[in-house]
């Protein structure tokens, strides 16, 4: 019962309505003890939306089959290119938000705000008309494997999950907002709302046998999005009155200082989508769409570990810069060697997964997917060196520190395609696309610590 208490006590403190400035006064002891209850919000909030996550899968395949479902998670891939037209803004203003609540600067941060609700809504007008001229324009046949579906579809469900993409750029900013406050399980919490919505359509869907297509799943996904965006926004401002965004407090000033920090994040978000995001393109135009799903269900389980990790590593953003800014250069170090034995376990993990592969699937989809050795160890590789890589990743973003980057991010995103095409042309198969990807981030997994404890050092 005193534990209970004291948990509640500590939820209670963070919480708090009209204090959210006061979450910047904190030394070590109670940043960890903050941090660790963000931990144990965003993990309760996460694991169910991850179980969601997973139960949407076997409802779509249920529904599509393996064939159309492969080529809607390409049309997906396709769409999320615009997701790096934000110009890295949402990561920018993140940090300088986090910065002027460090300092009490109210006025500072609901002018941030301001400034970032006006540039996402006029960036997001533009980039709609851009994605209808472009869409438009493409010959889907002969640019996807569609599979016999009409080019009218495809496009349909194109424009339907991009123009919601491009939208949320504006209603997902509330969420750079709270983890800018050190509350990113709140982020977390509208996932849960996303998905539990469309699982609950889905399930619907398959107990009325009612067949969809492409078309249709393109609608439950942008409605479940936008619904569960929309009532992050209402709670989130009745919650924070004081921070309720207002065309006075727009600063062109403020929009020119941002841009230059976030030129580097948008140079890092194009690397994480071309490694990321092309693979399922790539695989749908030269091994077709059942390999598709094929690769994108042993992905999707190695990633849901990477995204237990990154339960750990996304709250440290703004405490990172918090301690940072504070030259709490010690809490910082201990922090990258706790992570480091994550890390060691996380390993034999993946390892463990790829050994279990096949059964795995077979009880998740009740579909025989045999799994090529290849494919496995690619997977094991590439997400071994990903989750090293993720928290120094983290700790360089909080800081800014982008520019010592840039060649590295530049050289790996040019030469990411290439390398995939070229070793699938060895007969790899979608195992080369996953190996491209590794040879692509295993020189962070040097350079990035290297970088990181070189920056610790100098922050006197």
């Amino acid at each position: 019962m005193k534990g209970l208490s004291k948990l509640k006590e500590l939820r209670s403190e963070v919480f708090k309505k009209g204090k959210e400035n006061d979450l910047h006064l904190i030394d070590g002891k109670k940043r960890n003890l903050r941090l660790l209850v963000q931990l144990i919000l965003s993990f309760g909030y996460k694991g169910l939306s991850m179980v969601l996550s997973f139960a949407i899968v076997p409802l779509s395949l249920n529904i599509l089959g393996p064939n159309e479902y492969g080529l809607w998670l390409t049309i997906f891939s396709f769409v999320n290119f615009f997701l790096f037209f934000d110009l890295g803004l949402g990561n920018g203003l993140k940090n300088k938000i986090t910065i002027s609540l460090a300092n009490n600067d109210l006025q500072s941060t609901r002018s941030f705000i301001s400034t970032g609700y006006v540039v996402f809504a006029s960036l997001s007008f533009v980039l709609i008309l851009l994605l209808i001229l472009l869409i438009s324009s493409i010959n889907m046949s002969s640019f996807l494997n569609t599979a016999g579906i009409s080019d009218h579809k495809v496009k349909q469900a194109m424009l339907i999950v991009g123009i919601t993409i491009i939208t949320s750029f504006t209603l997902n900013f509330v969420y750079n907002i709270s983890a800018a406050q050190q509350k990113i399980s709140f982020a977390n919490l509208g996932m849960v709302l996303n998905n539990g919505l469309a699982v609950l359509v889905l399930i619907y869907l398959n107990v009325t046998k009612t067949p969809i297509t492409i078309t249709i799943m393109a609608i439950i996904t942008a409605a479940a999005l936008i619904a569960s965006m929309l009532i992050s926004n209402v709670v989130f401002y009745r919650r924070n009155p004081a921070l309720f965004p207002s065309l006075k407090d727009f600063r062109i000033d403020l929009l020119k200082s941002t841009l230059k920090l976030s030129t580097g994040f948008f140079i890092v978000q194009i690397q994480v989508i071309i490694i990321s995001f092309t693979d399922t393109i790539i695989i749908n135009k030269y091994l077709g769409n059942y390999e598709v799903t094929r690769y994108n269900l042993v992905y999707k389980l190695f990633s849901a570990i990477i995204v237990l990790l990154s339960l750990v590593s996304m709250p440290l953003w703004t405490v990172f810069t918090e301690a940072f800014e504070k030259k709490d250069n010690l809490w910082i170090k201990n922090v990258f060697k706790r992570f480091n034995y994550i890390i060691l376990i996380a390993a034999l993990v993946f390892i463990l997964l790829g050994v279990f592969i096949n059964p795995i699937l077979y009880i998740w989809t009740h579909h025989n997917y045999q799994i090529p050795a290849l494919l496995v160890t690619g997977m094991v590789i590439y997400n071994v060196a990903y989750a090293w890589n993720y928290n120094y990743s983290v700790f360089l973003n909080s800081i800014s520190a982008i520019r010592v980057r840039l060649p590295y991010l530049i050289i790996t995103s040019i030469l990411n395609i290439p390398l995939c095409i070229y070793f699938i042309h060895l007969g790899l198969g979608s195992a080369g696309v996953v190996l491209a990807s590794a040879v692509c981030v295993l020189p962070f997994s040097i350079f990035g610590p290297y970088i990181a404890y070189k920056r610790v050092r100098e922050n006197n």
